[in-house]
């Protein structure tokens, strides 16, 4: 039996793009003699829709592309995801196609923390008979669930699991994974095919990586990583374990990052992309990414310089632009900041220069780069990190302005990485930017070290803290002085109205923390 996988990148509700991407795979597949296709989990409605489920148009139409899907499958078989309503409860399901019939299908039971909104679990699992072997079919975490649908379908008969998911990516996943099949496999003593979905949706990556793994564990095909991939799969051939090659993390970040911002600009209907572009090491890192992911034609660089900009600043953003080959426009806020001051002066009176006024001329490059954006159609890009958006060290409705985040999950000292590690491939980024100290530069001499601490150290308390959940004593134990402890805590809580109004960032990582806005619970470390 020849079975493909089909590691494809689906839109959410793009219900004829996804179609016509099954009926291209149907007709390479039929070419190329295939016997199965699989498709990834929910592949005709686009991984999640959310409240598009409560929806009775959204589930018709989903209906209406299975029914083209089902005409167009002569001599050919395959497994798509769909949603599937019964009475009241929404299933999440897996038919089994074979040449216009639709043979069966097999229900998700253990359901993601997002799905358990929207799905009911069931434990409907059929064993297809199909071309004289015994398929287990199972969805997304039913591969490694609280309830082991595996063993209960290798009970059943089943010679082979096959695993349709949509699992996005984070660091350390793809470890993760190929252990999981490795263990599974050999526990159950039964060959697995995973199919994984590709590409950007919202905030989510998922990095395909679909694999075949037999019944010792070892991994005998694999797909490309961040791209669709069409590989096949034949029983008939004896094949070598694959060459298991670890990748960079940097590697996995800056592929992730550039697959992100590519399908959000491009499932979203934007044309370019502007971001403001300082000088500084977040900018010169989300313009370097933004270049490589849409083409340097596609970016425009907005740098703004104000009464508190240093001319190594405004050299180092030309210079790093030029390097991009991207179009620089400049916009001086000198005379608009002046204005505000002259503006808010009979109010302010004499009340002494503070974060209002280096807020206003945050608010005023915003301002200036969402009116190229609403007049031209382009996305801004945040360039915004981890470490500063945790503690609030950012101003709303300013240098937070924007519809996606590329770096909004990687800390300031993983920026830093991630900036050497792209002059390494590339040699773009000037290395002024890598070496001086970093600046809002906001007011006179200012040094986000000083306002804040330490990069590196205010990095390492938010992952003790956020990350492994140490409490603070554990922190100060570990040479934390006290008092900063207590103050980047404190920031962190009291910074959570800010992130909730946030660019959405692209996610990079398996960790995440959620705070209530109202919160009293000020911790003193002892």
């Amino acid at each position: 039996m020849r079975i493909g996988i089909a590691q494809l990148n689906s839109t959410v509700g793009d219900f004829r793009g996804n179609l016509n991407k099954v009926l291209n795979t149907i007709k390479i597949a039929q070419q190329r003699k295939v016997d199965l296709i699989i498709f990834p989990e929910l592949f005709l409605t686009g991984y999640f829709p959310k409240d598009l489920l409560k929806q009775p148009d959204f589930l018709n139409s989903a209906i209406r592309s299975l029914r083209r899907v089902l005409f167009n499958t002569q001599g050919i078989s395959i497994v798509i995801g769909l949603p599937l309503k019964v009475g009241r409860s929404l299933l999440n399901v897996a038919y089994l196609i074979k040449d216009r019939k639709l043979l069966s299908f097999s229900v998700k039971t253990n359901l993601s923390l997002i799905e358990r909104d929207y799905f009911t679990p069931s434990q409907r699992r059929v064993v297809f008979n199909f071309n004289n072997k015994k398929l287990g079919i199972i969805i997304g975490e039913d591969l490694e669930g609280r309830y082991d649908v595996i063993k209960e379908l290798k009970r059943k008969g089943a010679e082979l699991i096959i695993n349709i998911s949509a699992r996005p990516f984070y660091l350390g996943k793809d470890k993760e994974i190929k252990e999981l099949l490795k263990r599974k496999s050999k526990e159950n003593n039964i060959r697995m095919i995973y199919c994984n979905l590709v590409g950007g949706n919202d905030g989510k990556i998922f990095d395909g990586g679909s694999m075949v793994v037999s019944e010792k564990g070892e991994i005998l095909m694999r797909a490309k990583k961040f791209e669709e991939d069409f590989i096949i799969y034949d029983e008939s051939i004896i094949h070598a374990p694959w060459k298991e090659e670890e990748e960079e993390e940097m590697e996995e970040i800056y592929q992730g990052i550039i697959l992100g911002i590519k399908d959000y600009v491009r499932k979203n209907n934007f044309s370019k992309v502007i971001l403001g572009i300082s000088g500084g090491i977040d900018s010169s890192v989300v313009a370097t990414l933004a270049v490589l992911a849409l083409g340097k034609k596609n970016v425009i660089g907005l740098t703004m310089p104000g009464p508190y900009s240093s001319p190594e600043s405004l050299e180092d953003a030309y210079a790093l632009a030029r390097n991009l080959g991207i179009e620089v426009i400049e916009i001086s806020i000198n005379n608009l900041y002046q204005e505000y001051l002259n503006t808010l002066k009979p109010i302010f009176k004499d009340l002494p220069f503070d974060k209002t006024e280096e807020n206003l001329q945050a608010r005023i490059r915003g301002n200036l780069l969402m009116a190229l954006a609403n007049k031209f159609n382009y996305l801004v890009l945040a360039t915004g990190n981890k470490s500063e958006m945790t503690v609030g060290y950012a101003t709303l409705y300013g240098d937070m302005s924007g519809g996606l985040a590329p770096i909004g999950d990687l800390t300031k000292t993983e920026v830093y990485k991630l900036a050497e590690y792209l002059n390494k491939k590339f040699n773009l980024i000037p290395q002024r930017i890598l070496t001086k100290k970093p600046s809002a530069e906001l007011r006179p001499n200012q040094e986000d070290e000083k306002d804040l601490i330490p990069y590196s150290q205010l990095d390492e308390i938010i992952k003790n803290y956020l990350v492994e959940n140490q409490p603070l004593r554990n922190i100060i134990k570990k040479g934390f002085l006290p008092k900063e402890v207590n103050k980047i805590i404190g920031l962190i809580y009291q910074s959570e109205f800010k992130r909730k109004q946030a660019p959405l960032k692209l996610i990079l990582k398996k960790e995440s923390f959620d705070f209530p806005i109202i919160n009293k619970f000020y911790l003193t470390p002892k």
